[in-house]
Formats: structure tokens, sequence, C-alpha cells
């Protein structure tokens, strides 16, 4: 059931909802784990957190550093020091009461964090890091759960869904093997701050389409370029001989 309060703050999205009521009451009642919450993270979770998404888990390992706050907009000057997720915990608490915050540290891939991966809907990848990314590849290939992968650089980014099913795609196919990478970050190579919030909405887009059966169930890249203003998407498929999956199929053929 929703409450009045709740009918009139989320008035406006259920009149874009199919079903209203039913989509709303289902938003109340998912999970969603996020992965960093650095320029794309601290963006994604207060979207999911406005839209009424009834429980968030957040990972994040840094502190607040005062070359965040161009790009990461959860953050103020007072907040330089602290840790982004108990910060995050705090902010988004406070922006909607009635849903559930877990902040945690860093994402190993472990057995508590298999877990919860296992618990949600749904894992949006917003690490800074090709190590992290691949470890929450392979943790969400293991629990089949859909991932929606995103990076920005410069002024270009992208975001991969990955449904995660037996003849899915991953990440290694889509972007190759983790060791052809040569570990460039934004601090290296700069980041406008307008990017990382286009590849934040384009995930949290995907994210609230998906958790209500609106978005279709496929595996695709959509690259956003900043400076000519255009976006791309293209269809993802498994590669036979993606290094990432622990057994290849045979009968698997590349689509066309």
């Amino acid at each position: 059931m929703l409450t009045a309060n709740e009918k009139k703050r989320y008035c406006r999205q259920m009149v874009y909802f199919e079903k209203s009521f039913e989509s709303q009451v289902r938003l109340g009642h998912s999970h969603v784990v996020v992965v960093g919450l650095g320029g794309l993270g601290s963006l994604v979770c207060q979207y999911l957190a406005a839209a009424g998404v009834g429980e968030i888990t957040l990972y994040d390992h840094d502190k607040v550093e005062w070359s965040n706050l161009p790009r990461q907009l959860l953050y103020t000057e007072a907040d330089v020091g602290c840790w982004k997720s108990d910060i995050a915990k705090q902010k988004l608490s406070a922006m909607n009461g009635t849903i559930k915050i877990t902040p945690r540290r860093r994402f190993e891939g472990n057995e508590e964090d298999l877990y919860q991966l296992e618990q949600c809907h749904l894992v949006i990848d917003c690490s800074d890091n090709f190590t992290t990314r691949y470890n929450l590849n392979q943790c969400c290939m293991q629990v089949n759960k859909t991932l929606i992968s995103g990076a920005a650089n410069r002024a270009s980014g992208y975001v991969i869904k990955l449904t995660m099913s037996n003849t899915s795609a991953c990440l290694g196919c889509v972007l190759g093997d983790l060791s052809t990478f040569d570990g460039a970050r934004c601090h290296e190579q700069g980041i406008l701050g307008p990017i990382t919030g286009s590849i934040a909405s384009f995930q949290s887009n995907i994210a609230l389409r998906t958790l209500l059966a609106q978005e279709p169930l496929e595996d695709y890249l959509i690259n956003f370029d900043g400076e000519d203003l255009l976006s791309y998407r293209y269809q993802c498929l498994r590669d036979p001989h993606c290094t990432l999956h622990s057994t290849q199929d045979e009968s698997f053929l590349y689509a066309t």
C-alpha cells in the first residue's frame, strides 16, 4: 500500500507508469546494489532513492576529496574526509525516509558480497577501475543477476546492460580481457561533470525500467559522445572464446 504522502510524492512518475499503483509498489519492494559512489554512483543512488526503490545497498571504500566535488553532487565541502558510503546513507535517508539504505565498504567478491547480490534484484556498477568491474562481472555471472555497468572519461562514456543468462554476454565479451587495459582513470585524463551526469542518467533510467519489466531483456552497449552530443546503441553478443566464462558453450554461434 502507498500512504497519502507517497501518492503525492510519486504522482508525476506514476502517471508515466503503465500500471501506476502496482509499478510504484513494485519499486518499493525492489532491492538494488550500487557499487561505487563516485561521479556515477553518487547520482545513480539519488535517482533510485528519489524514485522510491525500497532498498539500496551501497559499496564504496573511499572518502570524499576536494577533487570529487565538481562532479559528485551528493557531497559538499563539509563532507570532505568522510566515508562516502556513510554520507550517502545519511543524505539518502533524509531525501526519502521510507527506504532502507545499507552502506558497505569495498566490494571484494567474498561470500558476504555474493550473499548481498543474491538478495537483490539488480546490480549497478559505478566503480572507477576495471579490476572491480570485472570482479563484479564474475560475481553477477555466478548468481545470475542483471548488471548495468557504466564508465565515463574525458567527454565520453558508455553504459552496458548484461542480463547474465547462460547464453548472454559479459564484460569480457564486450570489452575484452582485463589485461588489455592500461588502467588510465579520470584523475589522469580528466573528466567533465556533466558527462558523468549523462551516463548516470542512462544507468538510472535503464535500472528503473528493468525493475518494472518495461526494459527489453537484451544485452546492449550505449556509447555517448559528449562533444558531438551523440549516442549509439549496439547489441552485445556472447563471445564463445571469452576468457571470463568458466566454460565455453560449444553450441553457441554468433547471432546475425
